[in-house]
């Protein structure tokens, strides 16, 4: 039937994979330019294929739909396989968008975007258009034709819209749970405002990266994620919960911070054991209740929240450092990080504190990044192995 041979096509292809040192060259940049043409071309066969296939019926004539077959054929979930019957059935009837599918003019994503309108618009709107969505898709990525389509989509059709509207909202979802690996996996589904605003308010918290990060976009994203959540705790604007405002609490052991050994695990309120390091870290720049025990569990004392680091001594830090030592990203995003931390002595003054933002905090008490002295006051920063020799820094000079 097809005068194509497929077969002999792919063959080649897989035959290709293993370059041949004898061959002329040919730059990686074009082979790929040719191969995405080659997909496009081979994506609008299929879907005319599959447009024909599903009207013969010899599926049905095995007693299963086109999306079973597909499925049960090429291991596809049930959306991506009824997606395919749809734009395939849609295809029958636009023969414009077929042609510019085959001619390589749109990518077989845009036709799924114009076949998509089928769903709600009548056949001769479609028909009567289809020209100009072959223009717009020309000159636009298949995600702003489909904001494009859904723009116009509300002039033939607004009950549509409230329609998916109101199953997006219905379909909203989130979850968070702790994984084997004591990470928390993320998953749901934010229906367009929530989406939307938890975007902005990332984004706004992104900036463009330093020359020296070297954190995926997704390592970025979650580490602006983390910084949002800081400042809701820290902005009081959460409702308290026994009096207090929520945020995070660490039960650490003395000789934990000290970091004596032998000495136990400090305990993340919701979560479980974490490391001495982890616990020093935040406790640099914390708020501190003492609790006077008795053995195990038997609480004598328990003393008032007191924050390491008065406000009027951060305001004086946030003068003179302006922002993270290592890389300026805002005051407002920044530990105070002990030097020398209290726990083995530091003071809490001026003289040893530095504003680190929660990444180079982090490097800082990993061994990931070294502070050193400047001249006039302050602390400058370096990998290790660019680090100059530290000055010696006496226990009771700091103090």
């Amino acid at each position: 039937m097809y005068a194509v041979d497929v077969a002999a096509m792919i063959e080649s292809l897989r035959a290709g994979m293993s370059p041949d040192p004898n061959a002329a060259p040919t730059s990686h940049g074009s082979f790929i330019l040719q191969l995405t043409e080659l997909i496009t071309v081979a994506e609008a066969a299929r879907a005319v294929a599959l447009g024909a296939f599903d009207a013969s019926g010899e599926a049905a004539a095995d007693g299963a739909s086109t999306a079973s077959w597909l499925r049960s054929q090429l291991r596809l979930d049930r959306n991506t396989a009824n997606a395919m019957v749809h734009t395939a059935r849609a295809l029958r009837d636009l023969p414009q968008t077929t042609a510019a599918l085959g001619s390589g003019q749109i990518s077989y994503q845009h036709a799924v975007a114009i076949s998509a309108v089928t769903r709600d618009a009548p056949l001769e709107t479609v028909l009567a258009t289809e020209a100009e969505m072959i223009v717009i898709a020309e000159r636009t990525t298949p995600g702003q034709l489909r904001s494009y389509l859904a723009r116009i989509r509300h002039a033939y059709d607004p009950d549509a819209m409230v329609r998916d509207e109101q199953d997006r909202y219905a379909r909203r979802a989130f979850s968070l749970a702790t994984s084997f690996e004591r990470l928390d996996a993320v998953s749901g589904w934010l229906d367009p405002e929530v989406g939307a605003g938890l975007r902005i308010a990332i984004e706004a918290k992104l900036g463009a990266p330093a020359t020296d990060d070297h954190r995926s976009r997704d390592q970025r994203w979650h580490d602006a994620f983390g910084q949002l959540i800081r400042d809701w705790l820290d902005g009081g604007e959460l409702s308290d919960r026994g009096g207090e405002r929520p945020h995070l609490l660490v039960t650490v052991d003395h000789s934990t911070l000290i970091q004596a050994a032998g000495a136990p695990a400090a305990q993340l309120d919701r979560y479980g054991p974490i490391s001495g390091e982890a616990a020093r870290r935040l406790a640099c720049d914390a708020m501190i209740c003492r609790a006077i025990t008795d053995g195990a569990s038997q609480i004598l004392d328990i003393g008032r929240l007191t924050r390491v680091v008065p406000s009027a001594m951060r305001r004086a830090l946030v003068l003179r450092d302006g922002g993270c030592i290592a890389c300026g990203a805002p005051a407002s995003w920044c530990d105070a990080h002990h030097v020398i931390h209290w726990a083995d002595g530091g003071v809490t003054a001026l003289h040893n504190l530095a504003l680190l933002c929660s990444r180079h905090h982090h490097q800082h008490h990993e061994g990931r990044l070294r502070l050193y002295p400047k001249d006039g006051g302050g602390w400058l920063t370096a990998p290790p192995p660019e680090a100059p020799a530290p000055i010696p820094l006496d226990y009771a000079l700091i103090g």
